[in-house]
């Protein structure tokens, strides 16, 4: 992956292998972010939507 920084394989192994899950982790929470942030977003371009349909 890159610079090690265990001496011993096992144990760089380990980190290793924590450090990819915690950027896996970390790209699901900021997906969760993004959807929820999305969510938001298209209740009120919905309600905006129904505001310019009724002055119509």
């Amino acid at each position: 992956m890159g610079q090690n920084v265990y001496a011993d394989p096992k144990l760089q192994a380990a980190y290793e292998k924590g450090l990819k899950a915690g950027r896996i982790e970390g790209m699901i929470a900021y997906q969760k972010h993004l959807i929820e942030n999305l969510q938001k977003e298209n209740t009120a371009l919905v309600k905006r939507l129904e505001t310019e349909r009724k002055s119509d």
